[in-house]
């Protein structure tokens, strides 16, 4: 697979025609615009970019996930046993409103996971996955005159436990939700070097409640916050002439562990890492409607899972509350 995306991407960023390029952060253009990067958002590491005020947005994102394997501490691949769900699909439709220039908000309401597991007989289970709502604040945003000061967000997050789940399940295939309720601060920051995007995210997460295992059906005590780090290279190439696609290419790496701050307990959770490649294009059917197909795969991790698969989205905007 690494050796299959590197086929892919390398000829993509090198084909790349510099004249339709074209980079002015900060300028009216851009903050008046209905979609910029912000199409491959959902996709990538969340960037600064913002939904233009007054406009409200709906989407729908699938994604189609193969796990093929698991990653050790060491980072060696291991083969996944039957309580893994190897093949799923989540289905999200996610809500975005731009109430001003700076700020919007965006919500997930009724997520639904399909879960299939190829070595089980009794075929694919359906449920609803855990509900989350967001906001985003732009505190500061990239110049042309000050290009090398990042655009820097604030981002707020709720995760409350909606998702199904059958604790007679020993099997983790009709589990799409962990009991966990989750609040997450954190600060993203962007530096925009047209065709090269650099994203840098730190974010905490509050943990609340008792945490469901799936595989062993057990519910066990709080397994502790969880500080994120995520860091990502982007390559996105915007034809402006006629406004209508987008091509993206990405290296993601997530850095993730697990502590209570507010305790003297520890938590027996691993480090998890992983570094995932992206390649795909946008295409706008019109000004208001837009298309994305993106394929993803985990090159390297360490306590997480070899996964890979298509990524589909399609949205509409619609002006509400603009002049």
């Amino acid at each position: 697979m690494r050796v299959r995306f590197l086929t892919l991407a390398i000829p993509l960023l090198i084909a790349a025609p510099i004249a339709a390029i074209r980079w002015e952060p900060g300028s009216e253009d851009r903050r008046t615009n209905k979609w910029d990067l912000m199409v491959t958002d959902p996709i990538t590491t969340d960037s600064c970019n913002m939904t233009a005020q007054g406009l409200f947005v709906f989407q729908n994102f699938t994604l189609i996930n193969l796990t093929r394997a698991r990653f050790d501490g060491n980072g060696k691949k291991q083969a996944i046993d039957n309580s893994v769900a190897d093949q799923n699909i989540t289905l999200n439709h996610q809500l975005t409103y731009g109430i001003t220039k700076r700020w919007e908000i965006d919500a997930i309401p009724l997520p639904l996971i399909i879960n299939d597991n190829s070595r089980e007989i009794d075929g694919p289970k359906l449920g609803m996955g855990d509900a989350s709502a967001w906001s985003r604040f732009l505190i500061y945003e990239q110049t042309l005159e000050q290009r090398y000061i990042p655009s820097v967000l604030f981002f707020t997050q709720l995760k409350v436990p909606t998702g199904s789940v059958d604790v007679g399940d020993a099997t983790g295939r009709r589990t799409f939700g962990n009991l966990m309720t989750e609040t997450t601060i954190g600060f993203n920051t962007m530096w925009e070097y047209r065709p090269v995007v650099i994203n840098l995210n730190f974010w905490y997460d509050f943990v609340g409640g008792s945490f469901f295992h799936g595989p062993s059906g057990q519910i066990y005590g709080n397994p502790g916050d969880v500080a994120q780090f995520n860091a990502s290279v982007e390559w996105v190439l915007r034809d402006y002439s006629d406004d209508s696609s987008v091509l993206f290419a990405e290296i993601n790496q997530t850095y993730q562990g697990r502590f209570k701050p507010l305790s003297s307990q520890t938590t027996d959770q691993p480090i998890v890492y992983s570094l995932q490649a992206t390649i795909g294009f946008a295409e706008f059917i019109d000004r208001d409607t837009f298309l994305i197909m993106s394929l993803s795969a985990t090159l390297y991790g360490l306590n997480t899972y070899q996964n890979w698969g298509p990524y589909l989205s399609a949205g509409k905007t619609f002006g509400f509350g603009r002049s």
